[in-house]
């Protein structure tokens, strides 16, 4: 398998047996914070915006920085567990954004 980058880093031609494909890749991602502190217990679905709008894989990992603060599931939701500061991560699961 050959993979060709595009100068603007956005179209990836990835050429094999079953023909060439084009895979449009994220130019950026980010997450729309809480307005307020939650509560231990409660829970905030987190809201993440990307471009382009037509990427092919659309898919993003979460993570906490801490889970004694806040979980994170694979939908986004978080739910404080803890008191304490925490960061909720949003990576593009190509591994090449984060948020």
């Amino acid at each position: 398998m050959e993979l060709y980058k595009a100068k603007n880093n956005n179209v990836v031609n990835i050429d094999n047996s079953e023909g060439a494909k084009n895979f449009v890749a994220f130019n950026s991602v980010s997450v729309k914070e809480p307005t307020s502190l939650l509560q231990v217990g409660s829970t905030y679905q987190s809201v993440v915006s990307i471009t382009p709008l037509n990427a092919t894989n659309k898919n993003i990992e979460w993570s906490s920085t801490n889970n004694y603060v806040a979980t994170v599931n694979s939908k986004g939701l978080v739910t404080a567990t803890g008191r304490g500061k925490v960061y909720i991560i949003a990576k593009t699961e190509d591994g090449n954004l984060t948020a």
